[in-house]
């Protein structure tokens, strides 16, 4: 069964019906239509929405936080062990060498130094390649640890002056 009147009839049909059982102007039934309440639900729900916000800022500062931080730890330099100073790892840059009865190594499992190489020899060995580097270029070099029969170790490479030494051996 089909409907002979339009949709702008039946609305105002509607409205004519509601404005009856209400005894109101067809103004009134439409502002109080329109208009949202506020009640509880909406105060709760506003609440939430405040709450869900707050968070993913804080989620987002911690973020640009951490981003910030491997950043500049990037920049940071191996210290001397002479000095009471821990030698930072030359891959991750995060975290000091710990120095083992076995060997020396990286605590996040970066690079492994064979057990005659105390750290104070591999902060020299370190300091040494960064200064031979850059004595020559401006650039930063960054260290790398190839495992390979021919080339394995840990190496100084610059991308930029194309430097490539061999630093020191490491195990696999």
């Amino acid at each position: 069964m089909q409907c002979c009147f339009g949709s702008a009839t039946l609305r105002f049909i509607l409205l004519l019906a509601v404005q009856t059982i209400v005894h109101c102007s067809p103004c009134e039934v439409l502002k109080k239509c329109a208009a949202p309440k506020k009640d509880d639900s909406f105060e709760l729900d506003l609440q939430i929405f405040e709450q869900i916000k707050s968070e993913i800022i804080q989620e987002q500062e911690a973020w640009i936080l951490a981003e910030y931080n491997k950043y500049m730890g990037n920049e940071m330099m191996p210290e001397d062990p002479n000095s009471g100073e821990s030698v930072a790892c030359p891959l991750c840059l995060r975290c000091a060498l710990v120095s083992q009865s076995f060997s020396v190594s990286c605590p996040n499992g970066c690079i492994r130094f064979p057990p005659h190489l105390a750290l104070s020899e591999i902060y020299q060995t370190l300091q040494y390649s960064l200064q031979l580097h850059d004595g020559n270029c401006q650039s930063n070099a960054q260290f790398l640890n190839f495992i390979d029969d021919e080339i394995s170790g840990l190496h100084l490479v610059c991308h930029d002056c194309s430097f490539f030494q061999k630093v020191l051996p490491s195990c696999t």
